[in-house]
């Protein structure tokens, strides 16, 4: 029966190395290209959101209104200006972080009592 597959017992001598300049550039292409990709990414951990301003080539079918109600003011402001998720039952820091938005959209009659 033949045999198709053999291992020899023959090792080389001569190693075979790479290019070092061509492997060079290559090697600091990438690292560049990750550096502009890094520099667009968001700090933290993955899964992560990034924003950005796209703008298309085209005229919108439809548009739509929203209007937020104060409470919905100022839960869209505690997102966008604290970075956490409003709370449904604030501690006394984020209470204070609560007041100081009402506070500043002009309304110290909605401050809650800590």
């Amino acid at each position: 029966m033949p045999q198709y597959f053999y291992q020899s017992q023959y090792t080389p001598t001569q190693v075979v190395t790479c290019n070092s300049t061509v492997d060079k550039s290559f090697l600091l292409e990438i690292v560049d290209d990750f550096k502009k990709i890094l520099a667009f990414m968001p700090v933290g951990v993955f899964p992560a959101t990034l924003n950005a301003d796209i703008q298309f080539e085209a005229d919108a079918q439809a548009t739509e209104n929203i209007t937020l109600s104060l409470q919905g003011t100022v839960m869209y402001l505690y997102v966008r200006v604290f970075g956490e998720a409003y709370p449904a039952n604030p501690t006394s820091e984020q209470r204070a972080k609560i007041n100081s938005i009402w506070l500043g959209i002009g309304h110290p009659e909605n401050i809650i009592a800590t």
